[in-house]
């Protein structure tokens, strides 16, 4: 017996006698059907029931109950949702591990329709008590949060229990990882103890025309157009963690396009132009040396074996010679830093910098470099006033004659 009370749901009656309220759902993101149901003890009881469901369901407070726990659906979101976003193979390989070491040790025997806010401020003092650094806390939170946006939209959970809790603040003593940029001094003087060493290339690229590390690993000679003094950032290379079925990690080098796939186009001066011709140079007697299976992708630096470098052997090379000379170590990211800092102290614009290190939007540009942005406001402010003083010339007043 069926008794269709509106186009999606109804009360029906099944052959034990129980009477049953389902209500249809939309489907879940893969277009499977889903129907919410409730059992009732008669007729009437089923049809309030049944209203219950459709008042949730238009309060967007109706979920489906899952015996899923959280280890079991964060591997599914893995494997079925997130490779449907169009991510970077690095991207996907930060999420995986992200939940592998932290998330899935703390909530991965919970039921998933049972998380609550509680259950995500009990995680977080857990990372706190391992000593994590409270970005590594944040992006746990994040893709937690991320991945239960899709429980939230299959109606496994009502409301996400991120949204719930209390973002993570930065302890007041806690030191973070950016270091601050080289002065121009400091970049003359690393230029002197690389000169001829292997790492020199790297090191001007990061530095003068502000290439993130993945894109130098990655730069081929066919982005180099020497004669026309350009050089085209197309590409990016990573080596990444890869999670295997026996819960072992391997490391693969993948290539992707550049961060937000943006392609630009950076101008050689005569110096760049002058070091490239005879690294390259350099590089035709190599291959001539081993061989034309020496270097065989073309990459603009490589190993002396001709191999791609990854970026821990540009590292590891960087900071020994730099160390053991005497200067200071700083990050590699903080090398492309150097380039914008250095940029806007010597008064390049801002929308100029942006252009130059690629960042999708201008605010990205001012929330990194917001100091030199408040020292370039300062002084187009004196540079206006003295322009508008310059121009101004004051009425001549004629002495008064005084008549005898």
């Amino acid at each position: 017996m069926v008794n269709r009370s509106n186009r999606t749901g109804s009360v029906y009656q099944e052959k034990n006698g129980r009477w049953i309220a389902a209500l249809t759902l939309t489907p879940d993101l893969f277009g499977k059907r889903r129907i919410k149901r409730k059992v009732a003890k008669s007729k009437s009881l089923a049809k309030k029931a049944l209203t219950e469901l459709i008042v949730e369901n238009s309060k967007c407070t109706l979920s489906m109950r899952s015996n899923e726990t959280v280890a079991e659906f964060s591997e599914r979101w893995l494997s079925e949702i997130l490779p449907l976003r169009g991510l970077k193979p690095s991207t996907l390989s930060n999420y995986q591990q992200m939940i592998h070491y932290y998330i899935q040790p703390n909530l991965g025997t919970k039921r998933l329709s049972d998380l609550k806010s509680q259950n995500i401020l009990n995680l977080v003092n857990a990372l706190k008590d391992r000593n994590l650094s409270t970005n590594t806390m944040r992006r746990a939170r994040s893709i937690l949060h991320n991945m239960l946006e899709t429980a939230v939209e299959e109606d496994i959970l009502p409301k996400n229990p991120v949204t719930r809790s209390s973002f993570i603040k930065k302890s007041v003593r806690e030191e973070t990882r950016v270091q601050k940029s080289y002065s121009n001094i400091e970049v003359t003087q690393a230029l002197k103890v690389l000169s001829g060493s292997a790492y020199e290339g790297p090191f001007r690229l990061m530095v003068y025309l502000g290439l993130r590390i993945g894109e130098v690993i990655a730069l081929r000679w066919d982005q180099v157009q020497i004669e026309d003094r350009e050089l085209w950032v197309t590409r990016t290379e990573a080596h990444i963690a890869k999670l295997l079925g026996d819960e072992t990690w391997t490391v693969e080098r993948v290539e992707g396009t550049t961060k937000n796939n943006r392609k630009r186009m950076l101008y050689l001066t005569v110096d760049q132009v002058e070091f490239l011709k005879r690294h390259r140079k350099a590089q035709g007697h190599l291959k001539f040396k081993y061989g034309k299976d020496w270097n065989p992708g073309r990459h603009v630096f490589v190993t002396e074996n001709g191999t791609p470098y990854a970026a821990n052997n540009i590292r590891v090379g960087l900071k020994k010679i730099l160390t053991r000379n005497g200067l200071r170590w700083i990050r590699l990211h903080d090398l492309r830093h150097t380039a914008g800092f250095l940029a806007v102290e010597a008064g390049v614009g801002i929308e100029d910098v942006q252009d130059m290190l690629g960042h999708a939007s201008i605010q990205i540009t001012k929330d990194v470099y917001v100091g030199h942005v408040q020292a370039g406001s300062d002084r187009a402010v004196r540079t206006l006033e003295n322009y508008i003083k310059a121009g101004y010339q004051p009425a001549v007043i004629p002495a008064t004659i005084t008549r005898r």
